[in-house]
């Protein structure tokens, strides 16, 4: 049976339109996800400081929008950590800050969904307090204040380890994955 050029040009023509609006949809698709994406990481972090105060070193970070965080120390080098949702960085690299008791900080994404701030301290700092303050009339901008207080090296080791064995608590065991591929026997 002969169908005619007709009935081929009009098969690929088909063809064509059908990979024109896989490839239309696949484009839509993945504009929308970047934007969902924009919009959850859309809270910038548009400075970090740090001040001495008599009792206390106040690290200040000043946010264009809310965020949800956790705070806590590592010891070996010691280090205060700041993980907060995912945010943008407005800062390239970090400030020089002028506190000897902090020699360096960094900060990025750490996995998706989550960005960090590590502190590295020269002397065993703990966290006093953490504070997310909203805008006011006088400070337009969402602050986040993390107080540090200097305290002795075996309270340091005692305090972060025992934040260390609560944070495993309180997260979801994980479940190992078995090996897609048996391990051959050789002994034969």
């Amino acid at each position: 049976m002969h169908l005619g050029r007709g009935y081929l040009y009009s098969e690929i023509n088909r063809g064509t339109a059908a990979r024109a609006l896989a490839l239309a949809g696949l484009i839509l698709l993945s504009v929308v996800f970047g934007a969902i994406h924009d919009a959850v990481a859309a809270t910038t972090v548009t400075d970090i400081r740090a001040g001495r105060h008599p009792d206390k070193i106040r690290l200040v970070l000043d946010l264009n929008g809310p965020v949800t965080f956790e705070t806590f120390t590592l010891p070996d080098p010691y280090r205060v950590v700041v993980d907060l949702n995912e945010v943008k960085w407005a800062q390239s690299r970090p400030p020089r800050l002028g506190i000897t008791e902090i020699s360096n900080f960094r900060f990025g994404l750490f996995k998706p969904g989550t960005s960090r701030l590590v502190v590295d301290t020269t002397v065993p700092l703990a966290i006093a307090k953490t504070l997310l303050l909203a805008p006011t009339a006088k400070v337009q901008h969402h602050r986040l204040i993390v107080d540090l207080r200097r305290i002795s090296q075996t309270r340091y080791r005692a305090e972060s380890m025992a934040a260390l064995e609560r944070r495993l608590k309180s997260r979801p065991p994980t479940t190992p994955t078995p090996s897609a591929v048996p391990l051959a026997r050789t002994d034969k």
